[in-house]
């Protein structure tokens, strides 16, 4: 199983590192990110160590253990300050036409306790509770649905190989993928008007 999870991670990496030109910037994006939210994006991730950044990809990481306790979707107290800056940023002028798409992700631990398992059968109701939790507070915020998008994908993208309660820690995260206008988003009608 160790061997499998190895070589299931390496074809991850390898796959990402793929999605990349020679400049670093992903391949398949017609458009990046404003210099101007870049930056701001990158400061709020150097006052929030629970946040990181990539400003190649336009992806920000939330690390779960500060947004949620252990198999829950309710926002710890505390989280809303990090939201409330990427809600701010997203209601500027430097962030306005861009959209959000959040992502959950868990281990590959099973569901704990009857309680939790009523209300998360299974891994991919918890991300996608986690995902849409995020979704909820960055709305009570100002930021419009239409902006943003939800999806949970269980323990099925890992960035680590859960062998450790340190490499499970790292599998449970929120994404946050601050996408320009044009970038192609399937199910999102007008980045992909061919489609429809």
């Amino acid at each position: 199983r160790t061997r499998l999870n190895q070589k299931q991670l390496a074809n991850y990496q390898r796959e990402r590192e793929q999605g990349y030109d020679q400049n670093g910037r992903p391949a398949n994006w017609r458009s990046r990110l404003t210099a101007e939210a870049s930056n701001k994006l990158a400061d709020i991730s150097r006052r929030y160590p629970s946040l990181q950044f990539d400003p190649k990809a336009g992806v920000a990481k939330l690390d779960t253990d500060i947004l949620f306790d252990s198999g829950a979707d309710g926002l710890k107290p505390g989280a809303e300050k990090v939201l409330g800056e990427v809600a701010q940023l997203m209601k500027s002028p430097d962030g306005r036409d861009l959209r959000l798409m959040i992502v959950g992700h868990t281990d590959d631990q099973k569901i704990a306790g009857r309680p939790v398992r009523e209300k998360h059968p299974s891994n991919f109701h918890l991300s996608t509770s986690r995902a849409l939790a995020v979704a909820d507070q960055l709305h009570k915020f100002g930021l419009p649905d239409e902006r943003m998008g939800v999806a949970g994908f269980g323990p099925y993208q890992p960035v680590a190989t859960n062998l450790t309660p340190q490499e499970r820690q790292k599998n449970r995260r929120v994404e946050i993928f601050v996408m320009a206008p044009e970038v192609p988003v399937i199910g999102w009608t007008e980045s992909t008007p061919n489609l429809y």
